[in-house]
C-alpha cells in the first residue's frame, strides 16, 4: 500500500531536503522514512533513483537537467555525511584565485578524503572528480581546513558552505599534483 500525505513522511523529504539533491537509504532510515516508502516516493515521483539505494529529490523538469559537481558535493557533505573536502586547484578556482578565465563548469574536480561511494561514477555528472586521500597532511586531517558558519538567512542550499581546503593547504595540495596532473607553468600562475 502506497503512502498517503496524511500518515506519510513526505513533508520531512520536502523541508529537508532540496530539489536536485542526493540522499540515500541510510539518511532515510535516519529521517524516520525508511526504505519501503522510499520505494514508495519513488512509484509516486517524489524521489527519483539515481541508483542502488541512492535517491534524488527530483526537480520540476529532472529529465532534462544533469547533476551540477557542487548538487553532488553537498549532498555528500550535508546529507550523507561523508569525509570529503574540496581541494587543490579546485579549492583555489572557488575561492577566487585562479589565473585562467574559464568557461562552464570545470572538466575535472579535486576531492580530498575517504573513497567515494561507487554509484558517483554512474550518476550523470558535469564534472569528473579526481579522488585523492587525506594521507598528504597525515594524521592531522583539520588541518588547513575551512568552511563558513551557516547563518540563519541562508536558506539556499547553494549557500550552503562546502567544506574546503584553506588556500595555503590547497597550493599545498596543487603542489602535488606537479607534473603529473598539473604541469609546471600552471602551478607557477597559480602560486
Amino acid at each position: 500500500m502506497l503512502p498517503t500525505l496524511k500518515n506519510s513522511k513526505l513533508p520531512i523529504l520536502r523541508i529537508e531536503v532540496p530539489p536536485g539533491y542526493i540522499v540515500d537509504v541510510d539518511w532515510l532510515d535516519r529521517a524516520g522514512i525508511g526504505r519501503r516508502n522510499g520505494r514508495a516516493y519513488v512509484q509516486e515521483g517524489w524521489l527519483h533513483r539515481n541508483a542502488r539505494g541512492v535517491y534524488r529529490h527530483p526537480l520540476s523538469d529532472y529529465s532534462s537537467l544533469g547533476l551540477d559537481w557542487e548538487t553532488l558535493l553537498r549532498s555528500l557533505q550535508w546529507f550523507l555525511n561523508h569525509r570529503v573536502h574540496l581541494g587543490g586547484y579546485s579549492a583555489l578556482r572557488i575561492q577566487g584565485f585562479q589565473h585562467y578565465a574559464f568557461m562552464g563548469p570545470p572538466s575535472r574536480v579535486w576531492v580530498y578524503g575517504l573513497p567515494l561511494p561507487s554509484w558517483t561514477d554512474r550518476i550523470p555528472c558535469n564534472t569528473k572528480f579526481v579522488q585523492r586521500s587525506l594521507t598528504l597532511f597525515g594524521e592531522d586531517h583539520e588541518l588547513g581546513m575551512r568552511s563558513l558558519p551557516l547563518r540563519e538567512e541562508w536558506r539556499l542550499p547553494e549557500a550552503w558552505p562546502l567544506l574546503q581546503s584553506d588556500t595555503e593547504r590547497a597550493l599545498l595540495e596543487m603542489a602535488a599534483e606537479v607534473p603529473h596532473q598539473i604541469g609546471y607553468d600552471y602551478f607557477d600562475k597559480a602560486f
